[in-house]
């Protein structure tokens, strides 16, 4: 859920590339591969299993894949 915070973050995206004139942001869609550097793998689904993301209902219909990050 956005708050404040995240709306001051997106205008400082803005802000740079406004100022930095031959910058752009560039967008990948395929998925990432991360090899396991971790040295425990965690499952979180026992402790997040009915977590839903609240989306609002007038909100626009997905046209791509999930964002990943």
């Amino acid at each position: 859920m956005p708050h404040e915070g995240h709306l001051t973050a997106v205008f400082n995206v803005f802000a740079y590339l406004k100022s930095h004139n031959r910058s752009r942001m560039v967008f990948n869609d395929t998925y990432a591969v991360i090899n396991n550097q971790f040295k425990e793998i965690v499952d979180w689904t026992d402790f997040y299993s009915d977590v839903k993301e609240p989306i609002p209902p007038n909100a626009p219909q997905p046209r791509g894949k999930t964002v990943e990050i």
